[in-house]
């Protein structure tokens, strides 16, 4: 088997219900298939992926070790070893979403204490797209550490 898909418990794919307005609306962090796919196509990473079983023990499975990210990790492994990932828009997936801007920032924060892991697990696993939102944070301690001192520098940095 060449490739691995997301796919129901039976093992064949739902047919999806799309919405009319797609959500989140486009903008830079949200452009990939998972979002905006149209077509049946190959993927670098599958949120809620459903993998062959043999292929999930021939790669070693999950890291235990990571909280959070395993599954982008997971799929690097599954493209290393020379398979495809395949998103295929007829499955359809339920997940909670977080219902507080308190619960979004935990979520996130989570995700990127496990993107440095992975990244530091596999460098060449890391996308342009991972470097703005850690160079923003990064803006903003400096221009909140540099603010006591030098107020019309720190705002500069923060105010576009």
């Amino acid at each position: 088997m060449g490739s691995a898909a997301a796919r129901t418990a039976s093992g064949s794919p739902r047919p999806a219900e799309r919405s009319p307005q797609p959500w989140p609306p486009r903008s830079g962090w949200a452009t990939g298939p998972i979002h905006y796919g149209s077509s049946v196509q190959t993927v670098e990473h599958i949120p809620f992926g459903a993998y062959p079983v043999a292929i999930a023990r021939e790669l070693g499975g999950w890291d235990e070790q990571l909280r959070v990210n395993q599954d982008f990790e997971f799929d690097y492994r599954v493209r290393l070893s020379g398979r495809e990932l395949l998103f295929d828009l007829r499955l359809v997936i339920d997940w909670h979403c977080r219902q507080s801007v308190g619960e979004l920032y935990r979520q996130y924060r989570r995700y990127g204490q496990g993107k440095v892991k992975v990244a530091a697990k596999h460098p060449s696993s890391l996308r342009l797209r991972h470097f703005p939102a850690p160079a923003l944070v990064a803006t903003w301690v400096a221009a909140g550490l540099l603010a006591p001192r030098r107020p019309r520098l720190a705002a500069v940095a923060v105010v576009p």
